[in-house]
């Protein structure tokens, strides 16, 4: 059954409200947390360590290198503060420290995972891409430049997601063995929406102004 044309244009006038009301309030995270299939699906590992960003994206990554084990930790950098994670593991027995960070505006979206029998994971090459519409995939530099390995895996995140933690996979004796993404969307920066000014930020009354405005507009249309 069509409605009245006032009823109709009642219908317009608070959806239009809506939508402008909620305009003023800034998008969290997008979608479900989603995981990559994990690397090298070694099942001998002792222990799962997991750590994630705190409602942002993964920019960089570190690694602690530990000779004749190959990588015994790793941990993330992110985009916002805290601007790290903690290690992984918390294995202290490094050799060599090893560091790449995404140029701004872009996140972590991948990593090529090298892997050596009798060693587990002995480097990871990370990929990133920017926030916004292009597709584009870039790859920095392997994290430990170990040419070992006897396989490789690339595992990335769905389309349209970044990097926001890792789940990593240690076996006692041969350090970590495999590694599993895990993945959210988020809105790139130049999109975001405009930030709700409070009554105590605008002495002219702030968001509440706002509504009345959009209200003597749609007065006008309707």
């Amino acid at each position: 059954m069509k409605l009245p044309i006032q009823e109709n244009l009642s219908v317009s006038k608070s959806l239009l409200v809506l939508a402008a009301v909620a305009s003023m309030f800034p998008a969290g995270e997008a979608v479900a947390i989603s995981y990559s299939d994990r690397a090298t699906t070694n099942n001998n590992y002792h222990l799962q360590h997991t750590i994630r960003c705190n409602n942002t994206y993964a920019v960089g990554i570190e690694a602690k290198e530990q000779y004749n084990y190959g990588v015994v930790d790793f941990r993330l950098k992110c985009a916002q503060s805290p601007t790290f994670t903690n290690w992984a593991t918390g294995n202290q027995n490094q050799n060599e420290h090893h560091a790449r960070t995404a140029p701004s505006n872009y996140g972590l979206i991948g990593v090529l995972v090298h892997e050596q029998y009798n060693y587990g994971v002995i480097d990871l090459q990370p990929a990133y891409q920017s926030l916004s519409a292009d597709n584009t995939v870039s790859w920095l530099s392997p994290l430990t430049m170990n040419s070992n390995a006897n396989e490789t895996s690339n595992i990335t995140c769905p389309s349209g997601q970044h990097m926001v933690g890792l789940n990593v996979f240690e076996q006692h004796g041969y350090g970590i063995v495999d590694v599993q993404l895990i993945c959210d969307e988020f809105r790139p920066s130049s999109e975001s929406l405009p930030p709700v000014i409070s009554p105590s930020q605008n002495n002219s009354g702030g968001s509440d102004n706002l509504i009345d405005e959009v209200l003597d507009v749609l007065d006008i249309l309707f």
